[in-house]
């Protein structure tokens, strides 16, 4: 793991929260030697968790879904609607678990990595969730593609219908992997630009994350395997482009970008 700061500024505070006693010491030895995060605190269950994030208001929280007490779902749904509260949080379980998976995507995580998983990738999840962005494993991504693809797209919802036309193309191109520099490319308008096109998709539909809004896009028939967009919209003027639903890979790529 590079310990280097990747850039000037002020370390990224970090709340650990987990039940394992073990786990809590190997997230923080994995971090001590990252200079541009800081860990403010350790939590041993969901209601210590809760009172942290809201004492210390960290900019990431990283919450196992096994804790005692207060489960890590129940946790994370307090601290996200919680008047102060973090940035990001990013879930970590020692499994997949369908149901609880879905629970905590919906519950507005930015980001889902396994205990198991390869450990120079905390550092970067941390620092991307801190950015805006997120992270999931892909064993996560995976799972998630394959559950979704056996469903119905939803009905398209009010809130879909009142994107412009260039928020829909960025809802769009975000879902299938493109990261803000290669929408901004490829719509040829500023990369800036293209950040604000994000954060209005976001407020709009009402989520908090780049993971939602992916997922989101896949639920509602934006996206769909082997097929174009789904749904008429309505007499507006867009043109439904067909687009292909990312890969694994390519949903990983969608909600670290």
């Amino acid at each position: 793991m590079d310990a280097g700061r990747p850039g000037p500024g002020p370390a990224i505070r970090v709340l650990i929260a987990d039940g394992d006693p073990a786990g809590r010491r190997t997230l923080r030895s994995l971090l001590a030697p990252v200079a541009d995060v800081e860990v403010v605190g350790e939590a041993a269950d969901g209601v210590a968790a809760v009172d942290l994030a809201g004492r210390t208001v960290p900019d990431v929280v990283l919450m196992d879904l096994g804790m005692p007490q207060m489960g890590g779902t129940a946790a994370i749904r307090r601290i996200l609607t919680a008047p102060t509260m973090p940035q990001a949080v990013i879930a970590m379980s020692a499994d997949i678990d369908d149901d609880q998976l879905f629970d905590v995507l919906q519950a507005g995580v930015s980001g889902f990595l396994l205990k198991d998983g390869d450990p120079a990738v905390l550092a970067e999840a941390i620092r991307r969730t801190h950015r805006g962005h997120g992270l999931l494993d892909p064993l996560v991504t995976r799972r998630v593609i394959e559950r979704l693809a056996v469903l119905s797209p939803l009905p398209l919802s009010p809130e879909l219908r009142s994107l412009t036309a260039r928020e829909d193309d960025v809802l769009s191109l975000l879902a299938q992997g493109h990261s803000n520099r290669a929408i901004a490319s490829i719509l040829k308008i500023g990369e800036g630009t293209v950040k604000i096109h994000v954060n209005h998709v976001l407020a709009k539909l009402n989520l908090r994350s780049r993971v939602q809004a992916a997922i989101y896009a896949i639920e509602h028939g934006v996206i769909v395997r082997g097929r174009g967009i789904a749904a008429d919209r309505g007499g507006d003027g867009r043109s439904g482009r067909a687009v292909a639903v990312p890969e694994s890979a390519g949903l990983s790529r969608a909600v670290a970008s």
